[in-house]
């Protein structure tokens, strides 16, 4: 764990088992092992490059239902100079963690989220090599999302240089009424114009 500075004199720091904590790493880090940004959560500057090889993982921890990082409730990591996934990075998600306030109950996830979780300066490669480990997230009751929000579902996208993680609710019933009511409308109307078709030949 890290909470002090790392100061590397422009060298790589390399992880082969497991990184955290908060404090600042002043140069760049080369990670094959476990990351684990913050300190349940917290938020990690690497001053320079961040490179992921063969058999790198990340852990990511959200404890409120916010995506408003003031004061801290997610884990991010601000990256100085590229980030690049060289190689599978899989990335876990924890909303269950000691003290979590996350409930899926809650109305905020009743709408699209999302969070930065890699705030890149410079460039970002190999991003499709980065992808989620498929488990039921818990919230911080022990509730399952599949069983909260069965349709709700999350995904990474890269926008720019940011990696950001993205929580997509299930539309609302009458939103679901309406679009069934609108397709119908539709079909009648193709159908109305096709037997009108037919009696003008």
């Amino acid at each position: 764990a890290n909470n002090g500075t790392v100061s590397l004199a422009g060298g790589t720091l390399f992880v082969t088992e497991l990184l955290s904590g908060t404090g600042l790493i002043d140069g760049s880090v080369a990670v094959t092992g476990e990351h684990a940004p913050g300190n349940s959560p917290g938020i990690q500057p690497i001053a320079g490059d961040l490179d992921y090889g063969a058999g790198a993982s990340v852990a990511w921890e959200l404890v409120e239902n916010t995506n408003t990082n003031s004061p801290v409730v997610f884990d991010q990591i601000t990256v100085g100079g590229d980030l690049a996934f060289n190689a599978a990075t899989t990335l876990s998600l924890s909303f269950d963690g000691l003290g979590s306030l996350v409930d899926w109950s809650d109305a905020f996830w009743s709408s699209d989220q999302s969070w930065t979780i890699y705030d890149v300066a410079g460039t970002t490669t190999g991003f499709s090599n980065l992808s989620l480990t498929t488990l039921d997230w818990l919230d911080g009751t022990g509730n399952p999302l599949s069983t909260s929000r069965p349709d709700a579902f999350f995904s990474l996208s890269q926008v720019g240089s940011d990696v950001v993680l993205t929580y997509s609710a299930v539309p609302e019933p009458s939103t679901l009424a309406l679009v069934g009511v609108g397709s119908a409308l539709a079909a009648c109307m193709r159908y109305d114009r096709a037997r009108r078709s037919r009696v003008d030949r």
